[in-house]
């Protein structure tokens, strides 16, 4: 069952709004998470905080903070008032089994299946991950 003030968040719009890039971000995105993080009502899945680790340690990305990736991350989550969801070994089959047109990337995989476990919206930008959320009756949101 959905829960329609519950939104799972794709990593690159995490790192949006982590990095505070208001260029990225839509103003509705901002309010939606204003609005929803003080009830618990915003998340990340734990992949994400692994794939931005994976990005940090290639040099990819960079956050001018003068703290750790993980402090930084941790600090972050605290001040949004951002839940994490772990992966399940449910959540982890079930990623393992969607149907139909999707590409393998595991990450996505896994994003689309905990969003479904946990009855929440997935905010992305990712068009693949919308065209199967749309043929697949999950919500997936492009804010």
């Amino acid at each position: 069952m959905n829960d329609p003030e519950l939104i799972l968040l794709d990593t690159h719009i995490w790192l949006w709004l982590m990095s505070g890039s208001a260029k990225a971000t839509s103003a509705q995105l901002r309010s939606l998470v204003q609005k929803l993080a003080p009830k618990g009502k915003v998340c990340i899945s734990t992949i994400t905080l692994w794939e931005i680790g994976m990005l940090v340690s290639k040099n990819r990305i960079s956050f001018e903070t003068g703290m750790d990736i993980k402090e930084y991350t941790y600090n972050t989550l605290s001040e949004l008032n951002i839940n994490t969801q772990d992966i399940t070994p449910e959540i982890a089959l079930e990623s393992a089994l969607l149907t139909g047109d999707l590409h393998g990337d595991p990450a996505d995989r896994i994003l689309i299946a905990t969003a479904k476990k946990i009855g929440a919206a997935l905010i992305t930008r990712d068009k693949e991950i919308l065209t199967y959320s749309k043929k697949h009756g999950l919500t997936a949101l492009s804010l």
